[in-house]
């Protein structure tokens, strides 16, 4: 199966796009969580499905972000970095980092 189909996928407008994209992220949570001060990456595998339906998983680094949050939130923000995978330049042109913005907190 060649890898040249992502770019149907991503396009060079794909953040332009309005259309919900169904991703999933897997890496270790605990480690995540338990080291969320490090100023580490920790390796991740991000997959989708192409439009025929043939997933697609790519390896890729995630990082904690925010200096304050990084203390007051359970789950902090993170940036989840292509740069260096296997993503090629026709997927996420341009793009290196790209930043998620969970809830902080729980609450009422």
């Amino acid at each position: 199966y060649a890898q040249d189909t992502d770019s149907v996928l991503f396009t060079k407008d794909f953040f332009d796009n309005d259309i919900a994209l169904d991703l999933t992220l897997r890496f270790d949570i605990k480690k995540f969580i338990n080291e969320k001060m490090d100023e580490e990456y920790l390796p991740a595998t991000l997959s989708y499905f192409s439009e025929d339906s043939i997933e697609i998983s790519k390896e890729v680094r995630i990082k904690t972000r925010g200096v304050s949050r990084k203390i007051i939130c359970y789950f902090p923000p993170f940036f989840i970095n292509v740069k260096g995978s296997n993503f090629s330049d026709d997927v996420f042109p341009g793009i290196n980092k790209v930043k998620i913005v969970p809830l902080c907190k729980n609450s009422k």
